[in-house]
C-alpha cells in the first residue's frame, strides 16, 4: 500500500493476514496506518507454530506484536504447553511479556504474578519463565509467595530472589 501512496486502509472480515514468518493474524477488521497493522474483533487471533493466543485487539508493528487489551492462549513448553492469561501482552522475536494480573499453567504448576516474561529458545519453545511482582507458585515446580521467580523450564528448576515465604521443594 506504500507503494501506491497510500498510508493508511480499513477492511472488514472475515481478514486473515499470513506472514512471511509463519505466522497468521486472523480477525473481523483491520485498519492500517503507516507501519500498524491494527486488528479487532472476534476475538482476534495469533498463530504461529504451536503458538495460538488470541485477545480483543492486536497491534502489530514490523516484529512486534501487542495485545493492549488482554490475552489468553497457549505456548510451547518442552512438557507440553502452557496456558497464559494476561491483561496485556507484547511480544517481539524470542520473547513475550505479560502484565497485569498474569496466570501461567504448565504440567502440574500454576504461576501468578503482576509481570512475566516469556523467553522462547530453537523451535519457539518456551525455556525461562521470569516472574515479578506478587508472585505466586504452587504445583510441582515447588511452592511460594516472593518478589520475584525464575523458572528453567529446560532443567525443572525454579529459582526465587528477594522475598519469598513457604517455599517447599517438591522433587520431579
Amino acid at each position: 500500500l506504500q507503494q501506491l501512496g497510500m498510508d493508511r486502509a480499513a477492511g472488514e472480515g472475515p481478514i486473515q493476514v499470513q506472514f512471511f514468518d509463519g505466522s497468521t493474524l486472523r480477525a473481523t477488521r483491520l485498519t492500517w496506518e503507516n507501519d500498524n497493522w491494527i486488528l479487532t474483533g472476534g476475538p482476534v487471533t495469533w498463530t504461529r507454530l504451536r503458538e495460538r493466543l488470541s485477545g480483543p485487539k492486536v497491534i502489530r508493528r514490523k516484529e512486534q506484536v501487542r495485545f493492549p487489551e488482554g490475552l489468553s492462549g497457549a505456548m510451547a513448553a518442552p512438557e507440553g504447553d502452557l496456558s497464559v492469561h494476561a491483561m496485556e501482552g507484547v511480544g517481539d522475536g524470542q520473547r513475550l511479556s505479560l502484565e497485569g494480573r498474569v496466570v501461567c499453567q504448565g504440567q502440574g504448576w500454576r504461576l501468578e504474578a503482576n509481570r512475566l516474561q516469556l523467553t522462547l529458545g530453537p523451535g519457539r519453545v518456551v525455556q525461562r519463565v521470569t516472574a515479578t511482582g506478587a508472585v505466586l507458585l504452587r504445583g510441582r515446580m515447588g511452592e511460594g509467595r516472593g518478589e520475584t521467580l525464575d523458572l528453567d523450564l529446560q532443567g525443572n528448576r525454579a529459582q526465587w530472589t528477594g522475598r519469598v515465604r513457604g517455599l517447599a521443594e517438591i522433587g520431579s
